[in-house]
């Protein structure tokens, strides 16, 4: 019974004496020991420290493919699909510096993130879509090509298709830059 003003006494655990073995197996003993606490330290959860930098939307690379992190803003999600994105489903991914299971923050099974605030106030996610590396560097190298048209045009002074026309020097070996 505990009365007003009294502090429950706490319970005594029972103590196990500690049998120590003989001087010709303490050296094996030590060693058995030593292996244990070695296992167990690799057992410990990865620490980040508090306050540290933390980077909370990278993500695990997977062979083959090529992940981005796409705004749910104007159909740019429905754009990838078309162009042969798709979402990242979770299945127990690490995303960031927590698990995609208790962070991921869509109703679905898909990896997003709120990644910031729509003007209306609400807020703004991200999706996790990968396209195959294949496909990737073909829209790369279309991308480029549309790109040396342009550094071609540059070079040679071609500005609004007129060379030129609006009294601005060109070298006769034409414009470098690096």
């Amino acid at each position: 019974m505990i009365t007003r003003g009294t502090k429950p006494k706490p319970k005594k655990k029972p103590t196990v004496p500690i049998k120590k073995k003989e001087n010709s197996n303490m050296a094996e003993t030590d060693k058995k020991d030593e292996k244990e606490v070695k296992v167990v330290k690799k057992a410990r959860k990865e620490r980040v420290p508090f306050g540290g930098s933390r980077m909370k939307l990278s993500f695990p690379e997977v062979a083959g493919k090529v992940r981005r992190w796409v705004n749910d803003v104007g159909g740019r999600c429905q754009l990838a699909e078309e162009g042969g994105y798709d979402f990242v489903t979770d299945e127990g991914q690490k995303i960031g510096d927590t698990a995609v299971g208790s962070g991921n923050q869509d109703l679905g099974s898909r990896v997003s993130r709120i990644v910031g605030t729509l003007p209306d106030g609400s807020p703004q996610r991200a999706f996790l879509m990968e396209i195959d590396k294949d496909l990737y560097d073909e829209d790369q190298a279309e991308k480029q090509s549309k790109l040396d048209v342009i550094d071609a045009q540059i070079r040679g002074g071609n500005v609004e298709g007129r060379v030129g026309a609006d009294g601005r020097y060109i070298p006769k070996e034409g414009i470098t830059y690096k």
